[in-house]
């Protein structure tokens, strides 16, 4: 079965693309933030698995977002013994620039489907699904310095960071033993139900969202919270809480049905300002991926602060 291939359609605005491409690109990590040794980086370098830049030699190296992830899922398919010829093969489908307009034409039905059931206004959707058919869409990208610069470095393990920072879905690849690398999304059995048939092949899952979500958990990595953009300012006062433990409730709302907009809230509490791991993990994955329509914070002092995904204030 081919693997359902996801372009970030939310982007079809190309000045988009430029500011995430920007945070993409820029270079803001270590080895050490990835824990990874020079002389592991090295080896695997010399062994083809890196980018395929002859001037990069330096031991240092300092990474953007998307070498960050390739080097993390290297460092998880050594943990997991894969051999260097795996590896390499899984390299050429993640970070080889692809083909933009062979990949559209190839899912272009796909790709409509997936348009039609998107929340858009009428005339945006209409406006949206004739740049496809006509191949505007393309085109444009074509035609202009952002979209030149989209098609030019768009790899699969772009398209699935765009996935996951623009449509904030869990996202990760399956790969099998013959190399063969699939792309995995929250909604991709919503796409093609026949997909769930891959999880009864043997592989391996490789979560991209989790290495996302590390930024997080670990407080040595928070600095890199806002030039990533993973997080507004007031999605850091809920991490903040968190961290110095002045929190004694968390009242989180959801929009449980787009169509009714009917809305269904969860409470969850502290004890001196703990919170077991498995709800302080629900509510970080909460404020990554977006699962939310509002949050309120009473603090340990009394205050509260409330805000939904586009306002917020102080109560």
């Amino acid at each position: 079965m081919d693997a359902p291939f996801s372009l970030s359609l939310e982007l079809s605005d190309h000045a988009s693309y430029n500011e995430l491409y920007d945070r993409i690109e820029k270079p803001l990590l270590f080895l050490k933030d990835a824990n990874v040794a020079s002389k592991n980086f090295n080896d695997w370098r010399k062994a083809g698995l890196w980018f395929d830049d002859a001037s990069e030699k330096r031991t240092w190296t300092k990474l953007n977002l998307e070498q960050y992830i390739w080097l993390k899922m290297i460092q998880q398919l050594r943990q997991l013994g894969c051999s260097t010829d795996l590896i390499q093969k899984v390299k050429q489908q993640l970070i080889v620039p692809l083909g933009v307009e062979e990949l559209f034409n190839t899912y272009k039905e796909e790709l409509l489907k997936k348009t039609r059931k998107m929340p858009l206004r009428p005339e945006e959707k209409a406006e949206l699904l004739n740049s496809f058919e006509n191949e505007e869409f393309i085109q444009s990208l074509k035609e202009t310095e952002e979209g030149q610069r989209a098609i030019k470095s768009l790899t699969k393990i772009r398209s699935i960071l765009l996935n996951a920072l623009v449509l904030h879905q869990h996202v990760a690849v399956l790969i099998f033993p013959d190399g063969t690398v699939v792309e995995w999304l929250d909604e991709i059995l919503q796409i093609d139900p026949n997909a769930g048939q891959l999880l009864k092949r043997t592989h391996l899952y490789l979560s991209i969202t989790e290495h996302l979500m590390e930024f997080l958990i670990d407080p040595d990595k928070e600095s890199f919270i806002s030039p990533l953009q993973l997080l507004t300012e007031e999605e850091r006062q809920v991490l903040s809480a968190l961290r110095d433990k002045t929190l004694k409730e968390v009242l989180i709302t959801y929009t449980k049905d787009p169509k009714t907009k009917k809305e269904t809230k969860h409470l969850i509490t502290t004890k001196d300002g703990e919170m077991p791991a498995d709800d302080e993990q629900k509510i970080l994955d909460i404020l990554l991926n977006k699962k939310y329509h509002g949050f309120e914070l009473k603090r340990r002092n009394g205050n509260r602060f409330y805000f939904e995904r586009q306002t917020h204030r102080e109560l």
